[in-house]
């Protein structure tokens, strides 16, 4: 598996990327400037055409949860949060990935952090109803929290 949308704007373009590679997934995140958790129910039905017909699954549904400092408002995040298991649910992935939000101290900022992922986890029986699990990627300077809800009523979380 892969993402192949840093390299080619169009899907079908890394749809054969991937194949060309040999992948048999990719991550599903955007297509050109369009985030796949913005897509319509007529693109999304296209996404699925061409994948099928070149056999090519989704490993996973990225989004931008996360990927912002962590003093910055929040937006939307519970929505795209229930939206990107809705999609991974339709797209037969059980993984949904999200980021731990940007901060240059992180101990300080765990507080915050901290409220963020509560947000997230009053959804997590709606995202878990669908069977998706949270998958964290973590970039330097970020404090790690994960959420994994696999447990009615729990989300996990970590430090580093």
């Amino acid at each position: 598996s892969g993402f192949t949308d840093e390299v080619w704007a169009t899907l079908p373009a890394q749809v054969h990327l991937a194949r060309r590679l040999g992948l048999t997934h990719v991550e599903l995140r955007r297509v050109g400037l369009s985030g796949v958790l913005r897509f319509s129910d007529s693109r999304l039905a296209r996404v699925e055409r061409l994948l099928a017909a070149q056999q090519l699954g989704i490993s996973s549904i990225a989004t931008p949860i996360g990927k912002s400092d962590v003093d910055a408002p929040a937006t939307s995040d519970a929505d795209d949060l229930r939206r990107a298991a809705v999609l991974a649910h339709r797209f037969g992935t059980p993984f949904v990935r999200v980021f731990s939000w940007f901060t240059p101290t992180p101990d300080a900022d765990a507080p915050a952090v901290l409220d963020k992922m509560a947000a997230l986890a009053d959804v997590a029986d709606a995202v878990r109803a669908l069977g998706a699990t949270g998958a964290l990627e973590r970039l330097q300077g970020e404090l790690i929290v994960a959420f994994v809800p696999s447990e009615p009523g729990a989300s996990g979380t970590a430090f580093e």
